[in-house]
Parts: structure tokens; C-alpha cells; sequence
């Protein structure tokens, strides 16, 4: 029939679209507030950084990525001006924001709260507020 898709999109990839419209969502909140936008990549890896810094190899653990990928993001926000890198005598490189970096992740944190009251908007505050506790749940470990 003319009136189908041809295909169903699967679990993952409407959970990736629903990802992408946040992601949009949170960008056009920060360039209404006169912020530049981030990267989705940029913006995840900035909003877990921890206040007291954090050691590249557990932010790819916590962001589900490899560690080269999170290098590579990090290289970027450095080169902007929005992470350092530092090393203690003895201890392993830790990430730490600058100043700019600071307020770049929150400003990016309340755009990204902005996209989820606008998601409560349509969906309705009761549904949006399952949809989170059931992304929040633990699933468990992927069987392999």
C-alpha cells in the first residue's frame, strides 16, 4: 500500500531520533540565549566532566565511547579554550574546565533542561516523566 513506510523503524533508531531532536532542541536554546552551540559530542563529554576533574579514561566509560574518541573530543574543547589538561606529580592526566569551560556547561545544562520542559510540553508532563524513569531503570548488562 502507497500509505506505509516501506520500513518500521527499530527501538534503537527512534530512541537515536529522540536523541537528535533534544540535541537540536538544547542547540536552538543556546543560540537564542547567544551562545554558540556545541557538538552533541563536545556538549556530552563537557556536562560530565567533574568540578574536580576527571581522568579521560573514565569518561569514556561513563559516555559509553573509546578512549580515542574521547581524546579526540577533548583535543577539540581544548583547543576552544574550555578544558585543560593536568598533571600531578605521580598521577595520572586528569580534565579540568577553565572558567569559560565552567559556564559553557552551564549554559549548556539549562538549555538542555529548556529541551526537556519543551518535550513535557508536548508529550505531557506525566508521560515525559515515565519516559524518563524508564530510561533512568537499569537495564543490566547487554548480553554479548
Amino acid at each position: 500500500m502507497a500509505d506505509e513506510p516501506a520500513h518500521d523503524d527499530n527501538l534503537g533508531q527512534l530512541l537515536l531520533q529522540a536523541f537528535w531532536w533534544l540535541d537540536r532542541r538544547a542547540a536552538g536554546e543556546l543560540e537564542r540565549d547567544g551562545e554558540p552551540a556545541l557538538p552533541a559530542a563536545q556538549a556530552l563529554t563537557l556536562a560530565r566532566i567533574d568540578p574536580a576533574g576527571s581522568r579521560p579514561a573514565d569518561l569514556a566509560r561513563l559516555l559509553g565511547v573509546s578512549r580515542q574518541a574521547v581524546h579526540q573530543t577533548l583535543n577539540e574543547l581544548e583547543r576552544a579554550g574550555l578544558v585543560r589538561r593536568v598533571r600531578a606529580r605521580g598521577e595520572a592526566v586528569t580534565v579540568q574546565t577553565t572558567a569559560v569551560g565552567r559556564r559553557r556547561a552551564h549554559a549548556v545544562a539549562q538549555a538542555d533542561a529548556a529541551a526537556e520542559r519543551a518535550l513535557a510540553d508536548r508529550l505531557g508532563a506525566d508521560r515525559a516523566a515515565e519516559l524518563r524513569r524508564m530510561l533512568e531503570a537499569d537495564w543490566g548488562e547487554p548480553e554479548s
